[in-house]
């Protein structure tokens, strides 16, 4: 998992160099998500995948960097 973290960060890294460099970075918003493709659904393994809760990455667009929006919810059963 390291090798392919180091591979999309120098990807993300250059695209938002790329953006930069061309003035583009403002006028564009990058967001990087993912969910991991497991079962939206409490599973009892303690690897659960909550249907409302990931993350997303995002850059450019006026976005501050730095910081995060939102904060933990507390886990409500699913059923």
């Amino acid at each position: 998992m390291l090798t392919t973290a180091k591979h999309v960060d120098k990807a993300s890294a250059a695209l938002i160099r790329d953006l930069k460099d061309r003035g583009m970075l403002d006028d564009t918003l990058v967001i990087w998500g993912g969910e991991f493709g497991r079962t939206p659904m409490a599973q009892g393994s303690g690897r659960d995948h909550h249907m409302k809760g990931f993350s997303f990455w995002m850059a450019g667009g006026g976005i501050r960097g730095g910081i995060s929006h939102g904060k933990p919810t507390i886990w409500l059963p699913l059923s």
